[in-house]
């Protein structure tokens, strides 16, 4: 995880979508759920100007350490790394460490020759077709710029788009309480009663009990909408 190949999965699904003409496109992961309806959901955007895009990201250009880290030196061995454990996998993190190590010595900055601004962002978005078309028209440009790098899809640049986009995931999402933090049973009312359309994280390992209310109360949204 982390890796380019992160960016080239996501790449490839926007890719794949865009050939439908959809009205917006909504990346989460498999520990998100939504907390509203698709009733909801769907009134939510047809309500929204159909130029407006949601990413969550600073609009300020971002050289904070963890930028330096992700983007600044080459992360040659992350897509072999990733989250993995075991003794193969500490011996590559021993030389990803090496490298790194090197590469700040030599005072190597990539972001220093980068021709546009760094924001600071999730990964996590809900974009419209026009966003989401002129996403993969870079994909060259994207390769060129975020390949061996860590966690890039975080990191969102320029473009013509950028004064569409509001800085609000819809997501719910607790940086208080975890990195995220894992929703439990009794975080369901604060769920519920949230202005946005989907949450992370959950698990079913921490807490399925909050996953089977949420989907509950979602259906019986729905039912009630459809008397």
């Amino acid at each position: 995880m982390g890796g380019y190949s992160q960016i080239v999965a996501e790449l490839n699904l926007l890719e794949a979508a865009i050939t439908s003409e959809y009205d917006y496109y909504h990346l989460i992961s498999g520990q998100d759920l939504p907390i509203k309806s698709q009733d909801y959901i769907h009134d939510f955007f047809d309500n929204q100007s159909r130029e407006n895009s949601y990413i969550g990201y600073s609009p300020k250009e971002v050289y904070s350490k963890m930028a330096m880290d992700r983007l600044g030196q080459y992360h040659f061995l992350q897509d072999s790394i990733g989250r993995n454990t075991g003794k193969w996998s500490n011996i590559l993190r021993r030389f990803e460490s090496k490298s790194l190590s090197i590469q700040r010595k030599l005072k190597v900055n990539r972001v220093a020759h980068y021709p546009f601004q760094i924001c600071k962002g999730t990964n996590w978005f809900s974009i419209n077709h026009e966003l989401a078309k002129y996403v993969v028209s870079r994909k060259k440009d994207i390769e060129k710029y975020f390949k061996h790098s860590k966690c890039a899809d975080d990191i969102t640049q320029d473009s013509p788009f950028k004064d569409k986009i509001i800085h609000n995931t819809l997501r719910a999402i607790d940086w208080k309480r975890g990195r995220p933090y894992t929703y439990r049973k009794e975080d369901f009312s604060l769920l519920i009663e949230s202005d946005k359309l989907f949450a992370r994280k959950f698990s079913t390992n921490v807490d399925l009990e909050i996953i089977d209310m949420i989907c509950a109360q979602i259906n019986c949204n729905l039912k009630k909408g459809a008397q």
